[in-house]
């Protein structure tokens, strides 16, 4: 994407109004060469005011650019003259403007021979002299008059302090000469064209008969184009209408004022006071063109060539869907693009956003979900800022996600309250495909959690973990880029590049958050990679945590499993998917996830509904003994498993009680090895209570997991024995404690299950 479009026109000027009929996009070049024709023919004695009324936004502007070009295509054909009133700088200059730029334009076009352009310039100077001399005469020659009283009383109240006379005096004759220099200019020749030879023997009305006579012998008419009445203030507007109608009996002068008709109605009843601004105006223009209605199909085709362009790219338009276009657009985005400006104004703001989610050759967001946010974001401003405040209900699909059905339609009808009635259901409609879990609230569908991973694929707003990025127009911070998304599924062909990836990610602790994201894609991996890809997934096993972040969160161990279950699901061959995992577990130096994942296609034999074998019963025996062998050479080589309690049990499930237990002696033998045991038994039970807004942890060990492997008094013991000063870290002062509150249930002849009957009495609270 440039930032120009195919004209060359830089897109955030792309509401600029076009300069030339070549320009013409919308059908209008044969009006305004129409009108143009009209403008050039004239040759009436008095002067023709032609007004071509629109509103803003309607392409007045574009259509007076074309006219001007048709009539200056033909040499010596018309003197234009483009004169925007709103861009003066102030009301007091504005009839001195208007009478330059005419005299400018007279002495300088070929309307007339070189003697009778300086006779006409002449007599025309004379004339703007008479209007403008009497109150602006007055006005220059004040402005030096009031500074001369106030230097005055500055060098009165200086001469009072003697120390400051010299000062005051000198800083008033400075102040003086500024203010006379500044005025002199103007003073000159305002007195120079009042004062002129034969002008004190005429009075007004003969100076302006020679001026029409003059004027009368141009060989070209004069057009003076008058755009943007309609932003004038009302007194500025009456001004300049005054003035287009006190020369509206000069010959030659042909005037288009270019307006929207009801605005400058409304402000020319309020400036003078006249019963109907309609008729003022009416009084003034002597023919009325109305901007010619625009195809809305030809508008809606510049939109869509100019969005082509901008998602060109194969990175952005890659989740593009013609079917979900087509009804985001019938239904809510075409009634905000009815003129040009609004699509030109629209593509210059969506090109700048659109940039700012490129990425390492990726799109960060989903193209169709952004043009519609971007349309809203422009066009219902106040209704875009409320979105970001409702992230939950417009993103949870989860029932224990929802609160009161009424309240959560409640909440989205707020939302639309501030939407004009005109625009509401294209609002509502919009709604609906960008934000599926409320659909219901409108009268649609009811999406359930199986949804929410296609969304996330598709980048799409109403993803939770995609939401926030359309708001932050950057990637928040932690967040993982689409970029390395594509990256992964690129190489789960390739265990060592996977691999590399993968640690990247969690040298920036993002290697949880990959297998999270990752989930949303675990059906798209090629069964073909399946054993480097997971093979790579057990290598990077022991680096993931198995500690859930919340009551309702997956952990990233728990992701990655799902991940391998689901691919390996897409082989309907048992016997093949347990060659996959004898070859990856032979493979992989790691440990907890094949660990892990084993544990769950493992068969529950006091499950009397169990499915069919994931992999053959023989195979499984098999992928257990070669589990143990790498439990087995991983603890022996000093490595410690993050899931260490989960290790040892399958260690004793699977091999007997004697490996792990003489392991678990050798362990605690040291000091660093008795709190590493001791931390690995120590477990987190979340609790939630009807009235709390977060989750609560409760620390605590079970007797049961301690003597599992050591005998509790050998524990009791060592721990008595730990050495004084030991350095700790807050996770082992957590083990600590907690193994003293078992061993004071246990002096208590408490059970292990009380600290449940805690936390189950304070979920009830």
């Amino acid at each position: 994407m440039t930032d120009s479009d195919q004209s060359g026109q830089h897109l955030f000027s792309a509401d600029r109004p076009i300069r030339s009929r070549d320009e013409d996009q919308l059908y209008r070049r044969t009006f305004a060469e129409e009108l143009a024709r009209a403008v050039r023919g004239w040759r009436g004695n008095d002067s023709l005011v032609i007004a071509l009324y629109g509103p803003w936004g309607s392409g007045k502007s574009s259509i007076k650019n074309m006219v001007i070009d048709a009539l200056r295509s033909v040499p010596d054909s018309t003197t234009v003259i483009d004169f925007n009133p709103w861009q003066v700088a102030n009301r007091a200059q504005l009839s001195e403007a208007f009478f330059d730029e005419i005299g400018i334009a007279i002495g300088k076009e070929p309307v007339a021979s070189r003697k009778d352009r300086n006779k006409i310039v002449k007599n025309w100077k004379r004339y703007t002299a008479r209007l403008k001399s009497g109150g602006e005469l007055l006005a220059l020659v004040a402005a030096p008059i009031r500074w001369t009283f106030i230097i005055g009383a500055i060098a009165v109240f200086g001469s009072t302090i003697s120390s400051l006379r010299p000062f005051a005096i000198v800083f008033g004759a400075i102040c003086l000469l500024a203010a006379l220099l500044t005025k002199s200019a103007k003073i000159t020749e305002q007195i120079a064209a009042f004062l002129e030879p034969g002008a004190e023997k005429e009075t007004l009305e003969e100076t302006r008969a020679a001026v029409q006579s003059e004027l009368s012998k141009l060989s070209a008419p004069i057009a003076v184009m008058v755009d943007d009445l309609d932003r004038l203030t009302p007194a500025e507007l009456l001004e300049m209408l005054q003035l287009v109608k006190a020369n509206g009996d000069f010959p030659n002068l042909i005037y288009l004022l270019l307006c929207d008709r009801l605005t400058v109605e409304k402000n020319i009843q309020e400036a003078a006071k006249a019963a109907s601004g309609r008729e003022y105006l009416e009084k003034i223009v002597q023919v009325a063109f109305d901007v010619p209605l625009l195809d809305r199909k030809r508008v809606q085709q510049i939109l869509f060539k100019g969005l082509d362009t901008l998602i060109a790219d194969k990175a952005v338009s890659r989740h593009f869907n013609q079917t979900r276009w087509g009804n985001i657009f019938v239904g809510g985005l075409q009634h905000y693009f009815s003129t040009l400006r609004q699509v030109n104004r629209f593509l210059s703001t969506f090109s700048f956003h659109c940039a700012l989610f490129k990425s390492g050759g990726a799109f960060e967001v989903n193209v169709i979900d952004l043009i519609a946010l971007e349309t809203l974001r422009v066009y219902e401003p106040d209704f875009y800022l409320a979105l970001p405040k409702n992230k939950s209900l417009l993103t949870d699909v989860r029932d224990f996600g929802r609160g009161n059905r009424d309240e959560e339609r409640q909440k989205v009808n707020a939302l639309l309250e501030g939407v004009p009635a005109a625009r509401a259901d294209a609002v509502r409609e919009l709604i609906k495909h960008l934000f599926p879990p409320v659909e219901w609230v409108l009268g649609g569908s009811h999406y359930g959690t199986d949804w929410t991973e296609r969304w996330s694929r598709e980048l799409r707003v109403c993803s939770e973990d995609m939401f926030d990025r359309y708001f932050h127009f950057v990637l928040p911070p932690g967040d993982l880029s689409q970029g390395i998304i594509e990256r992964l599924m690129a190489a789960t062909g390739d265990r060592g590049a996977l691999r590399l990836e993968l640690e990247a990610l969690a040298s920036r602790d993002l290697l949880e958050l990959a297998m999270d994201r990752l989930e949303a894609y675990k059906q798209q991996i090629p069964l073909k990679d399946a054993v480097p890809f997971v093979t790579a997934m057990f290598d990077m096993g022991d680096q993931l945590s198995g500690e859930r972040a919340g009551m309702f969160e997956i952990s990233s161990t728990m992701h990655t499993e799902r991940i391998i279950y689901w691919l390996l699901k897409e082989e309907n061959d048992p016997a093949q998917r347990g060659a996959v995992l004898r070859d990856a577990i032979g493979k992989t130096d790691g440990v907890n996830i094949p660990v892990g994942f084993i544990s769950l296609i493992e068969p529950n034999p006091k499950d009397e509904n169990a499915k069919e074998e994931f992999v053959p019963a023989a195979v499984l025996q098999e992928l257990k003994a070669l589990c143990v062998e790498k439990i087995e050479s991983a603890l022996n080589a000093g490595r410690s498993p993050a899931d260490l309690l989960a290790i040892l049990y399958r260690w004793r499930d699977w091999a007997g009680s004697d490996g792990p237990a003489k392991y678990c002696q050798r362990l605690i033998q040291s000091d660093d090895g008795l709190l590493r045991f001791l931390r690995a038994v120590t477990v987190c039970a979340r609790s939630h209570g009807m009235t709390d807004h977060v989750v609560s942890q409760h620390w605590y060990i079970r007797r049961r997991d301690v003597e599992a492997f050591v005998p509790f008094d050998a524990i009791e013991s060592r721990v008595n024995s730990l050495a004084a000063g030991l350095a700790l870290t807050t996770e082992d002062e957590r083990a600590l404690k907690s193994f003293e509150e078992a061993a004071e249930r246990r002096r208590a002849g408490k059970s292990d299950e009380d600290p449940f009957r805690m936390m189950r009495g304070n979920f009830n609270s």
